[in-house]
């Protein structure tokens, strides 16, 4: 019976609450290694819709992606707004991580959230929804961003 009353319970898990346009994101706090203000992004001729540029970041390039565009199907819905922040991250399976960027227009606050109140939507970079107050969220899964810019 201890094992059924221990299944029961949710696990809780931490996230660093972004705005992204219009959306609100949470994105697992585990994952974030640095929030970052006025990086200077190169661009990419042909480069998808929702990479933004190249930053240099550590002494490496860091490719700075837009979390928005990415969230609503590529298009590039940062280009005309004006200085945003990139959350650093590491995305991708735990095993082969790569560090990326995300460009948001703020990081709000650190929130706990229960998996039993996330509804999931999906796979993919949007995972699942909840309620926090009145607002949706959005749950922003970072294993399988490697790779996409």
């Amino acid at each position: 019976m201890a094992t059924k009353a221990h299944a029961a319970q949710s696990e809780q898990r931490r996230y660093l609450l972004v705005r992204a346009g219009s959306r609100r994101c949470a994105v697992p706090v585990d994952r974030v290694q640095k929030i970052v203000r006025s990086l200077v992004l190169h661009a990419v001729p042909g480069s998808s819709a929702h990479l933004l540029g190249l930053a240099q970041y550590g002494g490496e390039p860091l490719a700075v992606l837009d979390l928005e565009a990415m969230l609503d199907g590529g298009a590039k819905a940062g280009g005309g707004r004006g200085q945003r922040m990139t959350i650093v991250v590491r995305a991708g399976a735990e095993q082969a991580t790569e560090t990326v960027g995300l460009a948001v227009d703020d990081a709000i606050q650190v929130i706990t959230l229960n998996d039993k109140d996330l509804r999931p939507t999906g796979p993919g970079l949007a995972v699942a929804e909840a309620l926090i107050g009145d607002a949706l969220v959005t749950v922003v899964d970072l294993q399988g961003l490697a790779g996409e810019g």
